[in-house]
């Protein structure tokens, strides 16, 4: 896959912070995997081989991230896009009763499947900005048959028009 050469869009997330009592942070590890997760920041540090190549969230883009806390449990996905194009999705779990990860995961994801996933993370306010930054700004591969119905279903005519018209190419 072609790696882009333009500046990359900013994330978007919307995730919830966890801090102890005593404004400690809340940083969990996986000595196993070498995994570690920092509730309180938002620092997350999972790297894996899947499919024979390396997905680590030091290294790749963030591209989207929802965190939230039930009061019970708190969970964390992520979709990550990797410098030659690749896509990956984190997914931590980590509960307060039991004071410990209940798991990490990274799995690869094609493009399609990465496409899936972030749109199914974003919320409503953030669809404008995927749109235009992240997947009109070619940093997703095109699969305007999925998006089109989809942004069609999200909002009424005239905001659908205006993001269908940032998926039109630029009249020659």
């Amino acid at each position: 896959m072609k790696t882009l050469q333009r500046e990359t869009p900013r994330p978007i997330l919307r995730e919830t912070r966890i801090r102890f009592d005593n404004h400690r942070d809340l940083a969990v590890s996986d000595v196993q995997f070498g995994d570690r997760i920092n509730l309180t920041t938002g620092d997350v540090r999972i790297a894996r081989i899947v499919d024979g190549r390396r997905h680590d969230t030091t290294r790749d883009t963030l591209v989207v991230g929802v965190g939230d806390f039930d009061g019970y449990l708190y969970e964390l996905q992520r979709v990550y896009r990797t410098s030659d194009g690749y896509f990956h999705f984190v997914r931590v779990q980590w509960s307060e009763d039991l004071g410990l990860m209940v798991r990490a995961a990274c799995t690869a994801l094609d493009a399609a499947a990465a496409l899936g996933a972030a749109l199914r993370l974003l919320k409503p306010r953030d669809i404008t900005l995927f749109v235009r930054d992240w997947y009109a700004g070619g940093w997703f591969p095109r699969n305007d048959a999925s998006i089109l119905p989809w942004i069609e279903r999200q909002f009424g005519a005239d905001h659908c028009e205006s993001l269908l018209a940032l998926l039109s190419p630029a009249p020659s």
